[in-house]
């Protein structure tokens, strides 16, 4: 098991692109090379860090006590949430394995640490409460149920939001 700081990863893969270009050259991938693997599992991990900024301010802007504002907040945010961190969330947010609440996996054996991630993961868990099971933006939720909706917002905001905005 590998513990690894966002800095080792993009180091690592800095010091490491000519190897992994000269074995992607080669035109298939080399199913049993280790080292290629791990390098595409990185990589594609890392990828999602340039996101962090569109989450901070996304979370930044939401507006918990106004329900009319939250279905809003979903459409403006409906292709970073749908689209570009979708595979985040499965695969990076949906593991059957007890992960240290510190740590992220990101491939077997290879974790990192969750704080640099800490936002993104609220967006994803902020957008799939109200976009994938509210559908807050088509939707026409009673009263009692928007109401449902905003504390349950609450208590994900409460578990796993960094306010960025307030250094």
């Amino acid at each position: 098991m590998f513990d690894l700081k966002l800095s080792d990863i993009k180091e690592w893969l800095i010091e490491n692109r000519e190897e992994y270009q000269r074995l992607r050259a080669k035109g298939f991938p080399p199913f049993d090379n280790a080292f290629y693997w791990t390098y595409n599992h990185l990589y594609d991990f890392i990828q999602y860090y340039k996101y962090k900024q569109r989450c901070d301010i996304g979370l930044s802007e939401l507006d918990v006590n106004n329900f009319n504002r939250l279905s809003q907040w979903t459409k403006e945010y409906e292709i970073l949430g749908s689209q570009d961190l979708l595979m985040f969330e499965v695969n990076y947010m949906d593991w059957t394995e007890e992960v240290s609440s510190h740590k992220i996996k990101i491939h077997k054996g290879l974790y990192t640490e969750r704080k640099p991630f800490a936002n993104i993961l609220c967006f994803c868990e902020v957008f799939q409460h109200l976009y994938w099971n509210n559908k807050v933006h088509e939707a026409k939720l009673t009263e009692n149920a928007k109401a449902e909706v905003i504390a349950e917002l609450k208590t994900i905001l409460k578990t796993y939001y960094i306010d960025t905005t307030h250094s």
